[in-house]
């Protein structure tokens, strides 16, 4: 029993390592990924950005009218 222990320690040890190593290289894909998510970022924050805008013009408007 005390071997079977030993050995299932050493495994999760190994899983562990191998899943700590293998995520230090970032693939095409996950580059791909890093790329998207910053477009739609910047897209999100363009479109915050033209709301404000909007919202700005919209009050300016009518504080002429007042």
């Amino acid at each position: 029993m005390k071997t079977f222990k030993t050995l299932l320690l050493i495994m999760m040890f190994a899983l562990g390592a191998m899943t700590w190593v293998g995520c230090d290289n970032d693939g095409p894909m996950e580059n791909a990924g890093e790329t998207v998510d910053e477009a739609v970022e910047d897209m999100g924050d363009a479109a915050e950005e033209a709301g404000n805008d909007i919202e700005d013009a919209v009050d300016d408007a009518q504080d002429k009218m007042d």
